[in-house]
């Protein structure tokens, strides 16, 4: 488990940095107002994919591993649902988008239209991944992020060259190449698994039930996750979202790096394990990763006012206060999902909506009121205290679960010391190779 998740922390990072230019060259070139129209376009089209998916990824993978003989059974199942639903989200989203920002420019509400049309290869994509988590493909999904991520960065660099870079550019040549993706992941899956229509709509009925199981929790995470960006981008300007998205991006490069390793790996790992090894695996991932995460937005927030400005343009120092808020909230995210995972094992998604549920309420009530005051810094600060809320009433249910609140919150220095060794060893072992 240890070397899948080295291979797979190493390949989030690699996409983490990829992100971080794309972030870097958008500033550069788009500036403050096109970054946010950026960001508002994509924040909205990727909503309505988590919004239909309706939870049947999840049901997907639950019901994979527990059956593996009737994937192809299950997949089949999803293909039908999930090309239905994402071209209701497609028609959904074109009609509701114009509503949405009225008080937009309509340039804005015509690339938020195109982005749309990502909706319904979306949804199957997220299918097709799920599958491929049950299968323990796991190297192949890793592949397929880094294919998606490689090609949007050319894609950036392709347009720079030619002169070409604007938002309405970017947005649909990067989406063609998002079909091209789509298409090399359905021959991934298709030569893994044999389609099985049999019994078709008792395992559609199956999925829905289990998904809407799972949709009630993956619901309230979606708004929690996209609330301040869903929210700036109704009140605010795209000039503030822009300043505002630099921030985002840069306080979430920890949380995406580790989120999309521990997605890859853990909850379907978890499911093979023992339940006391699921609870001794969660408590030692927690604190290491909880501590570990402190330590590194520690050294990133004492830079950050003279890095942010130096790298992204001197407009987006006004990104400082907002971004260092994010980075805060950081190692308390990384901690609660780490415990999702667990819940998510043992079945217990009530739990996590219950969590998700409060720390939505609570980040509203801070959000809303600071948003007209504070813009982006009240948004950052919502942020903080729904992390804290989630994180705490899970933290406080785990005793239900037999965690120990002392090993979740231990810091597990031996684990820190092993890997300083590792790395020691290697940086040495090249040192002499070299010499």
């Amino acid at each position: 488990m240890k070397r899948l998740f080295l291979s797979s922390f190493a390949a989030n990072v690699f996409v983490r940095f990829l992100n971080l230019w794309t972030g870097i060259l958008g500033a550069r070139f788009l500036g403050p107002f096109g970054r946010g129209e950026l960001a508002a376009a994509n924040r909205w089209s990727n909503l309505f994919v988590l919004l239909f998916t309706i939870g049947l990824p999840g049901a997907v993978i639950f019901y994979g591993k527990q059956s593996r003989e009737r994937q192809g059974e299950y997949i089949s199942a999803y293909l039908i649902v999930g090309t239905i639903v994402g071209i209701v989200g497609f028609v959904v989203g074109e009609l509701v988008v114009p509503h949405l920002f009225y008080h937009q420019p309509p340039q804005l509400i015509r690339l938020a239209q195109i982005s749309m049309i990502s909706v319904p290869f979306g949804i199957v994509a997220d299918g097709l991944v799920g599958t491929m988590l049950t299968l323990n493909m796991f190297g192949k999904v890793i592949g397929i992020r880094l294919l998606g991520e490689t090609g949007t960065f050319l894609v950036i660099i392709t347009l720079i060259c030619f002169g070409r870079y604007t938002v309405g550019y970017f947005i649909i040549v990067n989406l063609l190449w998002s079909v091209v993706v789509f298409a090399f992941t359905v021959y991934l899956v298709l030569r893994s698994v044999k389609l099985d229509f049999s019994w078709l709509w008792l395992n559609v009925r199956v999925l829905l039930l289990k998904g809407v199981h799972i949709y009630s929790a993956a619901l309230v995470t979606m708004f929690g996750a996209n609330i301040d960006q869903l929210v700036m981008s109704l009140f605010l300007t795209p000039y503030t979202l822009g300043l505002y998205a630099v921030g985002a991006s840069i306080g979430g490069i920890l949380p995406g790096i580790l989120g999309a390793t521990l997605g890859n790996y853990l909850w379907p790992k978890l499911m093979d394990l023992s339940t006391h090894e699921r609870k001794l695996k969660i408590e030692k991932i927690h604190g290491v990763l909880m501590y570990g995460s402190l330590g590194v937005s520690i050294i990133t927030g004492s830079v950050l006012p003279f890095l942010l400005p130096l790298v992204y343009g001197s407009k987006f120092g006004a990104a400082t206060a907002m971004t260092e808020i994010m980075l805060l909230s950081t190692p308390v995210s990384i901690g609660y999902l780490v415990i999702t995972y667990l819940l998510s094992t043992e079945n217990r998604f009530s739990i996590i909506t219950i969590a998700e549920a409060l720390g939505l309420a609570s980040g509203l009530m801070v959000t809303l009121p600071l948003i007209h005051f504070w813009e982006g810094v009240g948004a950052a600060v919502g942020v903080l205290v729904a992390n804290l809320v989630k994180w705490v009433y899970l933290l406080v249910y785990s005793r239900r679960l037999d965690l120990s609140f002392a090993a979740l919150m231990s810091p597990y220095l031996g684990s820190f010391v092993s890997l300083f060794r590792v790395l020691t060893e290697k940086i040495t072992s090249r040192r002499t190779v070299t010499n």
